[in-house]
């Protein structure tokens, strides 16, 4: 399953909705090896995307099923990992919030297990691609938790906290809706813009990118404009 051509036949020879139905249908290991399997056919590409297959045989549903009972955080992790990768798929994006899945992946954001919590962060990232999802993280008020996340010791949950941010700023500058406003404002006052600075690293390239590529949509926001523009003066006024 870990090449795109095995992922295609598996989807050809009938065996996702197996899968699927494998998930409540099974107990103790076998479950988890279920999981496991449908974790690596939801690795997407252009050519190779299962996700959308999955979520026409049902996957979300079941997921939501296993979230309310399942306790161990490898299969939690694993979870979260299919659920992000089936986020790619817009219409499975979509359905995040009609089976619930959202609320209980904000949820696992804020686990004390760190693969948990940097699986769930760099999920939502995904998630976050819709506005109507944003809305629902913006009231679950998992914004604090985001900025924590920027200086987390793991590289992923790091990545996924700029992604999620970045996010948020590519559909809210094309928007400019109300609800981007009172993101600005909650970005502003936590001083995301400060973290994502402070992230800047003369070794990591990629890093870099995508903070700029992030502070890029942030600034089309005249407010976050400005405060950019006092930071980058004060760094100035510290040189000299």
């Amino acid at each position: 399953m870990t090449t795109p051509e095995n992922r295609i036949n598996i989807r050809e020879d009938g065996a996702l909705p197996f899968l699927v139905n494998s998930i409540n249908g099974f107990k103790s290991k076998v479950y988890k090896e279920v999981i496991r399997a449908i974790r690596a056919c939801t690795i997407s590409s252009k050519s190779t995307d299962n996700a959308k297959y999955f979520t026409q045989y049902n996957l979300l549903s079941e997921i939501e099923k296993r979230f309310a009972i399942e306790e161990d955080y490898e299969v939690l992790s694993d979870m979260a990992i299919i659920i992000g990768n089936c986020a790619l798929d817009e219409q499975s994006r979509e359905k995040m919030l009609i089976h619930g899945i959202l609320k209980k992946l904000i949820d696992l954001c804020r686990s004390s297990d760190e693969k948990v919590q940097s699986s769930s962060v760099c999920a939502l990232a995904n998630c976050a691609m819709s506005e109507k999802n944003q809305e629902v993280i913006r009231k679950a008020n998992l914004f604090p938790d985001i900025v924590e996340a920027l200086h987390s010791m793991n590289p992923y949950t790091r990545i996924g906290a700029i992604l999620i941010i970045r996010n948020f700023a590519r559909i809210g500058s094309d928007s400019q809706s109300e609800n981007w406003n009172l993101n600005v404002e909650k970005f502003l006052r936590l001083g995301v813009l400060e973290k994502l600075i402070s992230l800047f690293n003369n070794f990591d390239q990629t890093l870099n990118d995508l903070v700029s590529e992030t502070l890029e949509f942030l600034s089309k926001n005249s407010k976050i404009q400005k405060r950019l523009q006092e930071l980058i003066s004060q760094e100035k006024s510290l040189e000299k």
